[in-house]
C-alpha cells in the first residue's frame, strides 16, 4: 500500500493477514502451542509493526484461564502468561480475545508473527467461522 510520508515521498509498506473462517481449533495444552493457521510472514524495512489479533474463545473448565500471546520471529512478546488472559464464564459462552501490539523496530528482513495459546485447565475452543473468524493482521509502520 503506498503511503505518503511527511516529506511527500511515496513508500510501500508491508502488510499481511491470517483469517481463519472454518474449523474450530482446540487445545488442552498448559504450555503455549500454535493457534493453528494464525501466522503471518512479511518482509519489512527497518521499522516497527502493528499487530492486531481478535478471536472468540471458550473453555470447558469454568473459571480457568486461557492465555494468548504473540511470537515475533520465535520470541514470545508476552512472557509466561502471554499478552492476555481470559477467564471462562461458562462452557457455552465464548469470550472475546483481542489485543493490539506494536513491536520494537525490526531489521530489514522477512519476519514471522504467530499467535500461540494455552489453558490453565480444561480444553479451550477458538471459534473459526465466517461470522466469528480468528484474525491476525500485521502492518509495517513508517515511523
Amino acid at each position: 500500500m503506498p503511503i505518503i510520508s511527511p516529506a511527500g515521498a511515496s513508500t510501500s509498506l508491508a502488510s499481511g493477514q491470517a483469517l481463519i473462517t472454518t474449523g474450530d481449533i482446540t487445545t488442552a495444552s498448559n504450555t503455549f502451542v500454535d493457534l493453528t493457521g494464525v501466522t503471518v510472514t512479511i518482509t519489512t524495512a527497518a521499522h516497527r509493526c502493528l499487530c492486531v489479533f481478535s478471536a472468540s474463545i471458550k473453555n470447558t473448565a469454568i473459571g480457568n484461564g486461557q492465555f494468548v500471546t504473540l511470537l515475533v520471529d520465535g520470541t514470545n512478546q508476552g512472557g509466561t502468561n502471554g499478552l492476555i488472559e481470559l477467564d471462562c464464564a461458562g462452557t457455552a459462552f465464548y469470550g472475546n480475545a483481542g489485543f493490539s501490539f506494536v513491536t520494537a523496530s525490526l531489521t530489514a528482513a522477512s519476519h514471522t508473527f504467530k499467535i500461540q495459546w494455552r489453558v490453565g485447565a480444561g480444553t479451550s475452543t477458538c471459534q473459526a467461522s465466517a461470522t466469528a473468524p480468528a484474525v491476525l493482521s500485521v502492518v509495517e509502520l513508517l515511523a
